[in-house]
């Protein structure tokens, strides 16, 4: 019997991070090989519930509240604020870790013919160059790739009114300051090669993206190949989760309260977003009220929040319900943008309110809003008459539905995790007789 060809898939952050990964590990089982996905220890059981091997890549999310004296509310609010959050995942989550992650990873990796590294899985990136295994980067969201040909940025409204050319100009030149201000803050990653005699490259592109490949884990309706990718990249389409060894269910209660009225008003801040907007459920349910409809508030992590929620029989509250299932019975969904809900919203078809929190939120807000698919506002206006009005408009406006039609009718085309999947062999294929001898890129 042949032994089946090893691929380790990293990643780490949220839920909404991981569960793509399982999707393609999935698909890589069907063509044959043994994946593998390494994350933090907290979600061993969400990864062996699925029926996939599992790996620990720290941090754990326990390991970093004892780092840094703070609970895991705290840490989660630091790691969505709006401003500061990218920074401090990097600067105080990553690269404090990184020797710890890059050791993880090297365990990890022992037999493994491929790497497939999430966008901020630096140790592992770092582990496969020691190796001297090819490595495709996995990049979740458009803004992972940092490509100056887009309007990425929030860009102020008096600069929009300007000529399209300058416009341009002024988005590309901010768009490389990032870029600039970037290489600083990776200067860990370029000190970790050192230490361990890795050629350093020359450019931040090729410091954290790969030469391999790179897979864009999202719909070409969503956003388009720029001509500054990394080379040999590949858009996919969402890795929705179509193989679970296990399928979830939605509870009978919920089930029940579907059946007994009109489709209702979702609200969401995914698996952690509400330790940063606890407003953001009570404001929903005024809004909803006002507007004589039913709803469904799903909390997250932060169960404390069940018990701040006064009780209607219009409003079902509950901490988490696997969105595949229960987003088609919306009229409506409001949510923080988080690319793996907004895949999910898509494929639902149904009209959205986005609140961006931090970090590719934003951007991924203004792509939904651009496709006519959803309103935007930022979580300072999210109260009032303002959200009241913004939900109507939604609901009774047939613009927006027929444009989420529209998308949905897109993405259906498409098959995420087979797509990334057969790339990923390819790639395997393409670079296997590269594996064996000297490490690629390792000092002598």
């Amino acid at each position: 019997m042949t032994k089946q060809r090893k691929i380790v898939l990293f990643t780490w952050g949220s839920l909404g991070d991981i569960l793509p990964y399982i999707s393609i590990a999935h698909e890589l089982r069907e063509l044959g090989y043994d994946a593998v996905i390494a994350t933090a220890e907290e979600y061993r059981a969400t990864v062996e519930a699925a029926g996939i091997r599992f790996c620990r890549m720290r941090p754990d999310i326990s390991e970093l509240t004892i780092q840094l004296n703070i609970d895991t509310q705290t840490l989660w609010q630091r790691y969505y604020a709006p401003r500061t959050g990218a920074l401090f995942i990097l600067r105080k989550l990553i690269y404090p870790n990184l020797i710890s992650s890059y050791e993880d990873a090297l365990q990890a990796l022992d037999g493994a013919c491929l790497a497939v590294t999430s966008s901020i899985a630096y140790g592992a990136k770092v582990a496969a160059e020691k190796l001297g295994l090819p490595q495709l980067l996995a990049a979740p969201m458009p803004l992972a790739l940092m490509s100056a040909d887009v309007q990425s940025l929030p860009i102020p409204r008096i600069i929009e009114r300007l000529s399209p050319r300058a416009y341009n100009w002024i988005n590309r030149a901010l768009n490389q300051l990032i870029v600039d201000l970037s290489r600083r803050i990776h200067l860990p990653l370029d000190n970790l090669r050192r230490q361990l005699r890795i050629a350093v490259p020359t450019t931040l592109q090729k410091s954290v993206f790969s030469e391999h490949g790179s897979l864009c884990l999202w719909s070409s309706c969503f956003g388009e190949k720029q001509s500054d990718f990394p080379p040999n990249s590949c858009i996919t389409g969402f890795p929705y989760q179509n193989r679970l060894a296990h399928p979830p269910s939605l509870s009978a209660a919920l089930q029940q309260f579907l059946l007994n009225g009109e489709p209702p008003l979702i609200f969401t801040l995914g698996s952690f977003g509400t330790y940063s907007a606890k407003h953001f459920f009570l404001e929903s349910i005024k809004a909803t009220l006002a507007l004589g409809r039913r709803a469904i508030i799903l909390t997250g992590y932060d169960r404390s929040v069940e018990a701040e929620i006064p009780q209607y029989s219009d409003i079902f509250v509950c901490d988490y319900a696997p969105h595949a299932l229960l987003f088609p019975h919306a009229a409506l969904i409001a949510h923080h943008g988080g690319i793996g809900t907004l895949a999910e919203a898509f494929r639902a078809a149904r009209p959205q309110l986005i609140v961006p929190l931090s970090n590719d939120q934003p951007d991924n807000a203004h792509r939904a809003a651009r496709l006519g698919v959803a309103k935007v506002l930022r979580l300072n206006q999210y109260r009032g008459k303002l959200l009241s009005a913004t939900l109507h408009h939604l609901l009774t406006n047939p613009t927006f539905k027929e444009k989420a039609n529209h998308v949905a009718g897109c993405i259906s085309l498409e098959n995420g995790a087979r797509t990334a999947a057969k790339f990923i062999r390819s790639c395997c294929e393409r670079y296997s007789s590269d594996v064996s001898g000297s490490p690629a890129g390792v000092l002598q």
